[in-house]
């Protein structure tokens, strides 16, 4: 970050360059790669020694989703990367996230190393390369989030609503291993400091690589969109869907049936989840797609009502909003989804209360109970109530909003 000059009156009237203005925040990396090196560590040691502990095993126990993502990413290695989607029906994050993952294929192939996929292994080796590369996409959350708070005016505590990123960040990062999930919400993060700053095109291209790692983050588009000034909108439009549009358009060219399977029709498991209330027990396995819908409806209800708002606390709050309503919409639920919407709602109660009392308890509280009462009409009846409270304030923060001015904007800033 830049600092700039500022000057003051002289007596006699003139002015004097003064000392150069201290950035806002002029270590932002510093507490994100501590933070990091701890939760690669911990991770680690919760894959060789905690969970098996837990389930009375004498083996290693990664995290059980990231194998999925392995296949892919061979593919490229092999420069077939139209083919990805025909690598493991269950990949169905974009098509980036294999790219991402090629060096840790290079690295298994390279060095011999074992993966337990699709034939378990008690001591996967690739595990000793794989884990700290996932882990390690914590520290663009850690990071992107104290950014997204600098700008929208936090300036003290920044390293305490960092360490307490890493609740919600627990289930995806550690537990599931869904590390396109931690990866999209960084990028969806950092794309919106610059739509605080008002550099539209950059936030476009910013949340574009956040959609090509997992789609989930196309919900921030519509929003991104409506706070660029309204004669950059359709470019705005088209730099959020470049990346993702050309990596999908292509592996739909090459290979139409996995390819469209995954990005338009992946499916969803209610016996290995929590499944929604209207979904039978005795599903297997449905597409989710025509539910998830309705998280579009609110992403498209947010949007109308911040249009023109650029109100850091309102921004933040309609992301909460958003994110968190997918609980609401998924088929079926794991503890990890709600990583995103925890993240934006922690924000905002640190932006406009300056706490985070609220979201932590019964965020957490939300959490835990996932994991030990997975009895479905039990577990609704308190998960129901407990959305409500973690998101009722961020609702009032975006009904009450207001059309705000946008400023007038530099070509510098613009860019």
């Amino acid at each position: 970050m830049t600092t700039s000059k500022r000057t003051t009156g002289r007596e006699d009237g003139g002015t004097v360059a003064d000392a150069p203005v201290p950035p806002a925040d002029p270590h932002p990396w510093r507490a994100a790669l501590v933070l990091t090196a701890l939760v690669v560590a911990y991770g680690m040691v919760w894959g060789f020694w905690i969970w098996p502990a837990m389930k009375h095993v004498h083996h290693w126990l990664p995290p059980p989703d990231i194998w999925h993502g392995l296949p892919p990413a061979h593919f490229v290695v092999h420069g077939d990367f139209g083919s990805i989607y025909a690598s493991d029906r269950f990949f169905v994050a974009g098509p980036l996230f294999a790219i991402f993952l090629t060096p840790v294929a290079w690295a298994d192939q390279v060095l011999h190393l074992a993966e337990s996929y699709p034939v378990p292994v008690d001591h996967p080796t690739a595990w000793l390369v794989y884990g700290p590369w996932g882990l390690a996409t914590t520290g663009l959350v850690l990071y992107a989030v104290r950014a997204l708070a600098t700008e929208a005016g936090v300036r003290r505590g920044r390293h305490w609503l960092q360490i307490w990123t890493i609740v919600p960040l627990y289930p995806v990062a550690v537990v599931y291993g869904h590390y396109e999930d931690v990866l999209a919400l960084g990028f969806v993060m950092l794309a919106f400091r610059d739509v605080l700053r008002t550099r539209s095109m950059r936030a476009a291209l910013l949340l574009g690589i956040g959609i090509a790692v997992k789609q989930w983050a196309l919900l921030a588009a519509p929003l991104v969109v409506a706070l660029a000034p309204a004669g950059r909108r359709i470019r705005t439009t088209v730099a959020a869907l470049a990346v993702p549009g050309a990596l999908a358009a292509f592996t739909l060219a090459v290979d139409w049936p996995h390819a469209s399977k995954a990005l338009f029709r992946a499916t969803t498991f209610p016996q290995v989840g929590e499944a929604a209330l209207w979904v039978s027990h005795r599903t297997q396995e449905l597409v989710g797609t025509p539910s998830r819908l309705g998280t579009f409806v609110v992403a498209f209800a947010v949007t109308w009502r911040l249009r023109g708002n650029l109100d850091p606390a309102a921004v933040i709050a309609g992301l909460g909003v958003t994110f968190t309503s997918r609980l609401l919409f998924e088929p079926t639920l794991y503890s990890y989804y709600a990583a995103a919407g925890l993240a934006f709602l922690l924000l905002h109660e640190k932006v406009s209360r300056n706490r985070y009392r609220r979201t932590l308890v019964f965020g957490a509280a939300w959490l835990f109970w996932f994991e030990v009462w997975p009895a479905t009409w039990w577990w609704w009846a308190v998960t129901y109530p407990a959305i409500a409270i973690l998101v009722a304030p961020a609702v009032r923060e975006v009904l009450r909003a207001r059309a705000v001015r946008k400023p007038v904007l530099s070509p510098e800033a613009a860019a």
